[in-house]
């Protein structure tokens, strides 16, 4: 599938604004280069026999003390908001340990591990919903230097926060509006229309992955669920299929881009709102300058149908 022309794309909930600039995938120096860097960490926190390194656990995996651990989960010892929630810019930080194996990833570590890793995410949220004074979360992995992470070892983060995020109040607002006046959510509209616009990446029994057609990034991919199941209310078997279908799309995209830097991202609905969610799978394969800091828009050189279709294979 080519690429051509340049255009510019609106999404209708969240206001971001992209242009479509396919001649700049052309340029030597379009895309970063040389996989997954971290900075040098001859020590590491996370690993086994440093527990002592870390706050006190909130969870470990497996529960019975004694055993060796294979996941845990502590306060994060550098946290991006004041902790407690009654406290101004005030929440919960905490940081899931994936694996106690230094060189662990999602392709690598079991399935069951992975469905893990997705279910005491939600477990943690759960524990602080009934909290009034927080209005919402925020789930996120960093991999690799170029997306944030400063330490190699498999980690993701889990926050709660007593503010609400302008950007996500607005979408929660654009997303109501959306729905009143379509009959459906956005995230339905999507799924509805992914064949049509070729967006589509994997579809399985409960999950659907694709590529957004407002993509801030080349190669963005979302992970939604197809009958809109609240997150805090998957199941086991949902949480093992969603972990089967993120190995998939994560083999997919390593296949077709090497090994790459990225984010992940939990888009979770703020307290107050009943709205769907996603995960948001972003690679780093290019930097905002000065256009996108000046203006706040998006340039991405790749076309979602474009980037879909490689992505399917």
């Amino acid at each position: 599938m080519s690429q051509s022309g340049t255009t510019l794309c609106i999404d209708p909930i969240s206001g971001v604004e992209v242009y479509y600039a396919p001649i700049r995938a052309s340029r030597s120096n379009a895309f970063h280069q040389g996989g997954i860097e971290y900075p040098p960490d001859a020590f590491c926190p996370f690993c086994p026999g440093n527990e002592h390194e870390t706050p006190p656990e909130t969870w470990r995996w497996p529960v019975e003390t004694g055993k060796s651990w294979q996941q845990r989960m502590v306060p994060n010892r550098f946290p991006a908001v004041a902790v407690g929630s009654s406290t101004p810019a005030g929440g919960y930080h905490e940081v899931l340990i994936e694996s106690a194996r230094h060189n662990d990833d999602w392709l690598t570590i079991p399935v069951e591990d992975l469905s893990r890793v997705f279910k005491v995410t939600a477990d943690r949220l759960l524990c602080w919903k009934n909290d009034a004074a927080i209005k919402s979360f925020q789930v996120f992995k960093n991999v690799g230097r170029l997306a944030g992470a400063s330490l190699a070892h498999p980690h993701l983060q889990v926050m709660a926060l007593n503010h609400l995020p302008a950007q996500l109040a607005v979408e929660a607002k654009s997303e109501r509006q959306w729905m009143a006046e379509q009959g459906q959510s956005y995230a339905a509209h999507l799924m509805e229309q992914m064949e049509k616009s070729q967006t589509l990446v994997h579809r399985a029994d409960m999950f659907v992955s694709l590529c957004p057609p407002v993509s801030r990034f080349p190669y963005e991919v979302w992970l939604l669920p197809r009958n809109e199941t609240p997150y805090l209310q998957l199941q086991q078997l949902e949480w093992i299929e969603l972990a089967h279908h993120m190995k998939h799309v994560l083999q997919r995209m390593q296949s077709v881009l090497g090994l790459f830097a990225h984010n992940i991202v939990w888009r979770l609905p703020p307290q107050s709102t009943s709205i769907g969610w996603r995960l948001e799978i972003i690679p780093r394969l290019t930097t905002w300058a000065g256009l996108e800091l000046g203006s706040g828009m998006h340039v991405n050189p790749v076309l979602p149908e474009y980037a879909a279709g490689s992505l399917r294979g």
